[in-house]
């Protein structure tokens, strides 16, 4: 999921007036726009297994990796694993999060 804009610890309909002129109503999306307009790409990679916790960073590295080199280039980046074909309940308790990190910080 792509959002636009988005700036950490800021209000989403304060920043759609700054980025309008960016932002045209019913336009497709163009990679350009990133260039101009802060975005993040939230992730959920769903596993076979568990997921731990050292499997965050790697992720968000080929992630953000992927993305620079199709020239998709997001301010944040957020990755959540979770486990496939188990109960619910039990994925969500034992699913990871990335939480919020900025491109540089990768």
């Amino acid at each position: 999921m792509v959002i636009l804009p988005y700036e950490s610890g800021k209000n989403i309909s304060d920043l759609g007036m700054e980025y309008q002129q960016w932002l045209p109503l019913d336009a497709p999306f163009e990679k350009e726009i990133l260039q101009h307009v802060p975005a993040k790409l939230a992730v959920t990679i769903q596993t076979t297994s568990q997921p731990q916790q050292a499997d965050l960073q790697p992720a968000l590295q080929k992630i953000k990796a992927a993305c620079e080199a199709n020239g998709y280039n997001f301010a944040t980046y957020n990755v959540t694993m979770i486990q496939r074909d188990i109960p619910y309940e039990t994925a969500l308790a034992q699913c990871i999060e990335s939480d919020d990190v900025a491109a540089g910080e990768i």
